[in-house]
């Protein structure tokens, strides 16, 4: 799903900065990182667990799946990855043509977090790729049973003939919705008095280099949060840099930059859940380089690119 720059008109002028404020010198060497973890193959899946799609014939607007997507990634990773959970439905009310809702087959409607991140992750890749965005049940299997089954359905039944036209008509209305929703940009955190017991994350984006496809950026942010999603939110956060198999030379790169307050797996989860709305409300996808703040103290840098 590549998204053209003409898809979206500008109201705000964007200057576009030419130098990241995260010097790179090469490949493997995007940010000042010590101990830090290199992934670059497919997402680390326990062989025991599998999936399958069943697509309906309805097509969906595809912007509205993967931000749904992200949306559920976002909460179950900062849910306990081990643990059982009763899921609940997802739909963004800035993009309500589509639900997203894990339904577990235990009794007591209870179904353990990984196996919702490791369906959903794969499933929309599935959808990416083939570039066919459909309603759709998948069945979540762990060895040899079934334990549980995610849909993905149009809102209120809605079945949707033309993608790609009412797609456009959703990027066109996304700016606006961002500012009435999604906080495209993290509000200032100077009223924070108390760090610890009322922490308020602010994001600096600054878009550098040239147009991406959307479904790049996404997928990428999806697996981000699907790579993350392991680890105990409130726990510090080990600098990384991500290559995704499923998102061809897409990179993208975090480290903590301060010990008080440190840098967690939440304020993690929390920057990457603002990377699409922040590009939807520039209108244009891109790669960006990130600086994250807890009460203007600075916790942590991040750069997202496409390598050449």
């Amino acid at each position: 799903m590549t998204i053209p720059d003409t898809m979206l008109c500008l109201i705000l002028s964007i200057v576009l900065c030419s130098t990241p404020t995260i010097s790179l010198s090469n490949s493997d060497d995007l940010l000042p990182l010590q101990n830090t973890t290199k992934v670059g193959e497919s997402l680390p899946i326990d062989p025991r667990f599998g999936f399958e799609i069943d697509c309906g014939q309805s097509n969906l607007p595809g912007i509205s799946v993967l931000m749904n997507a992200v949306h559920a990634m976002t909460d179950l990773a900062l849910e306990d990855f081990d643990e059982p959970l009763v899921p609940i439905p997802y739909s963004l009310p800035n993009f309500p043509e589509v639900t997203i809702t894990p339904k577990a087959t235990a009794r007591g409607g209870a179904i353990q977090t990984r196996f919702i991140v490791w369906g959903l992750y794969q499933s929309i890749v599935a959808m990416t790729q083939r570039k066919k965005f459909r309603t759709a049940v998948i069945t979540l299997r762990w060895e040899a049973g079934i334990v549980g089954y995610i849909s993905i359905t149009g809102h209120n039944g809605r079945i949707f003939m033309g993608e790609s036209n009412h797609t456009e008509s959703l990027l066109r209305r996304s700016r606006i919705r961002a500012s009435n929703g999604i906080d495209p940009i993290a509000q200032d955190s100077s009223n924070a008095t108390n760090i610890s017991n009322h922490p308020i994350l602010n994001v600096s984006f600054v878009p550098v280099g040239l147009a991406l496809a959307g479904s790049d950026v996404l997928i990428t942010v999806l697996y981000a949060l699907a790579y993350v999603a392991p680890y105990p939110s409130a726990q510090a956060a080990a600098g990384f840099i991500l290559r995704p198999s499923d998102a061809e030379k897409m990179c993208l790169a975090m480290l903590g930059t301060a010990t008080t307050p440190f840098f967690q797996y939440r304020w993690v989860i929390e920057t990457l859940a603002k990377i699409p709305p922040y590009m939807l409300y520039q209108g244009r996808f891109s790669g960006a380089t990130f600086t994250m703040s807890i009460a203007g103290v600075e916790v942590g840098q991040g750069q997202m690119f496409k390598e050449s």
